[in-house]
């Protein structure tokens, strides 16, 4: 009895194009683990510089709000501020100086 082989002709190609595929599905694999790795990496330093400058901020805040409640009178008149006379107050008349459109007639 004779035993017939199947003989596949492009046997060869397909075991190498197996090859490649499962070589660069590996080297991607490598590829994105290590972008992953990195991306962590960096998101951890990120965050500690973040923290560092929250802080800073902080720090400022508190400086500026400590300064406004240290203005006084005296503080002014240090500065070269006067008070104003009564009869040097300068304000600007709130006179209309637009039109108002009524259905009519305009005012």
């Amino acid at each position: 009895m004779k035993a017939k082989i199947i003989e596949l002709k492009n046997e060869r190609t397909m075991v190498w194009v197996t090859l490649a595929f499962v070589v660069t599905l590996l080297l991607l694999y490598v590829y994105f683990m290590n972008e992953t790795v990195f991306t962590v990496a960096k998101r951890a330093s990120l965050q500690q510089e973040l923290a560092l400058h929250t802080s800073k901020i902080s720090q400022l805040e508190f400086k500026s709000i400590s300064l406004r409640n240290n203005i006084d009178l005296a503080l002014a008149y240090s500065l070269g501020f006067n008070d104003i006379k009564t009869n040097e107050l300068r304000y600007i008349s709130k006179t209309p100086t637009t039109a108002l459109a009524t259905l009519s007639s305009v005012q």
